[in-house]
């Protein structure tokens, strides 16, 4: 809302909003950047049938930059293109920015039934490249599916090289390991030459680093040996 020079208020409207949705697409397809992300925000507050949908999920595939990937993965979840959930899960498996990524994850949680959830996430915490990926997967499953996964946590605490990641693990098995899991905490809570890279993907404002993952095992050791 804007204060006109006669003191009434008037909506305020930017170009966009009197664009039809193919217009829009052609200026994301080839505007600049700016404006492309703009015209992929504005579409998610439309109403679009699927070929229009589509549409926006080969521009996606185009990869114009981070933010207006962002925006059209965005807009296909406002406008609720669920018929596209499989294309989204192959898409979030290839691609290469973590960021993007992280976005397509939770257009396909906004899809999908519990099991379908819980099979994507136990891959990405096991297999993803991207740290941030995995934390957020073993944070999701965390929250989620404790007892489920927590074989899976284990696994992956023994060959986990990021701090974030590992130091959450540590903390999901002190509140859910049993006598099975144990050694794997053990492990690291007694070594001296393990170490972990150094990272902030918990949104923290200093780095995790090794002795922090160290100092979360030693308590998950105490959390789990006062459960047997």
């Amino acid at each position: 809302m804007a204060l006109s020079l006669c003191g009434c208020l008037t909506l305020m409207t930017s170009k966009y909003d009197a664009m039809g949705n193919q217009a829009l697409i052609k200026i994301v397809q080839n505007a600049n950047h700016k404006e492309a992300k703009n015209a992929a925000k504005t579409l998610g507050t439309r109403i679009l049938n699927q070929n229009e949908q589509s549409q926006i999920m080969a521009l996606f595939k185009n990869h114009r930059g981070e933010d207006i990937d962002i925006a059209l993965v965005q807009s296909l979840v406002k406008t609720d293109a669920r018929f596209l959930k499989n294309e989204i899960r192959q898409s979030l498996l290839s691609e290469k920015n973590a960021n993007i990524a992280v976005e397509l994850t939770k257009a396909y949680i906004t899809f999908s039934e519990d099991t379908e959830i819980l099979a994507l996430m136990t891959k990405l915490l096991i297999e993803n490249d991207h740290a941030l990926l995995r934390y957020r997967a073993a944070k999701y499953l965390g929250n989620n599916y404790p007892e489920k996964a927590i074989d899976s946590f284990a696994n992956v605490l023994k060959k986990e090289k990021s701090a974030s990641v590992s130091e959450l693990l540590c903390r999901i098995l002190g509140g859910y390991g049993t006598k099975k899991q144990l050694s794997v905490v053990e492990d690291i809570a007694n070594s001296t030459s393990r170490t972990f890279s150094a990272d902030k993907c918990g949104g923290i404002l200093k780095p995790m680093d090794s002795n922090k993952v160290r100092i979360s095992a030693v308590k998950a050791v105490e959390s789990i040996k006062s459960r047997l």
